[in-house]
């Protein structure tokens, strides 16, 4: 039972230094996170646009196949649900024998993150 009286609990300068060791250790993990969600985010929008901008480039060479005098120029458009958020640009030089088309996608957020890919199509 004397055991018991005789053992005191941490001091007042016991717990503020372990305060302040924590507190140092924390400040770099909480200035990471919301860096690491940014990360992932811009990771997140690039992949979804080289997949919108691939996939816009197949159903242009479908198109230009069916069709090569077209002109195929589009100016911010958007896609269809669920990436109403993401827009696109066609450039088409109107080649008569051969089209030089470029697709430019992007993040209505971050239109600097543009994704962009070409193709030629020769009429056949």
């Amino acid at each position: 039972m004397k055991k018991y009286l005789n053992s005191r609990g941490f001091n007042f300068l016991e717990v503020l230094a372990a305060l302040v060791i924590l507190s140092v250790a924390l400040v770099p993990i909480l200035t990471w996170v919301p860096a690491s969600i940014q990360t992932k985010l811009k990771s997140e929008r690039k992949t979804i646009s080289v997949f919108l901008c691939q996939s816009k480039m197949e159903e242009l060479r479908y198109q230009i196949i069916r069709n090569f005098n077209n002109d195929y120029n589009a100016n911010g458009q958007a896609f269809n649900s669920p990436y109403q958020d993401y827009r696109y640009t066609i450039t088409d030089n109107l080649g008569t024998n051969i089209k030089i088309i470029s697709v430019s996608v992007w993040h209505v957020e971050t239109p600097q993150h543009e994704t962009i890919f070409y193709t030629q199509a020769a009429s056949r």
